[in-house]
């Protein structure tokens, strides 16, 4: 209905916060960032953005870099992939890499 009012929208998921997802899909990225890509071609959206709080999330620093270099590879270049970061995340940051696999950053 949205695409029906404004051709030119993006709808985008949103991974969200306090299920522990960012350290559970960091253990099997590759399987995970293809089941981002299937639900993104399944609903027809734009791409994903991550709320990025992970206060109660274990990932560690290697585990998002694998994870997120994967889900840019799964979606491909062609898709959107943004995050959004709160304080707790910068714990576990990576500017460049940031750079390197997001469209934008929405602080």
């Amino acid at each position: 209905m949205a695409r029906s009012k404004n051709p030119e929208i993006r709808i985008l998921v949103s991974l969200g916060w306090g299920q522990k997802d960012y350290s559970l899909g960091s253990k099997n990225a590759r399987e995970f960032a293809a089941s981002v890509r299937d639900f993104i071609e399944r609903h027809r959206l734009d791409g994903i953005d991550l709320d990025y709080e992970i206060s109660d999330d274990p990932i560690d620093l290697d585990g998002f870099r694998e994870l997120v270099r994967e889900i840019r590879k799964s979606i491909g270049g062609d898709k959107l992939f943004t995050i959004t970061p709160d304080e707790s995340s910068m714990s576990v940051w990576d500017g460049s890499l940031v750079d390197e696999v997001f469209d934008y950053v929405q602080l």
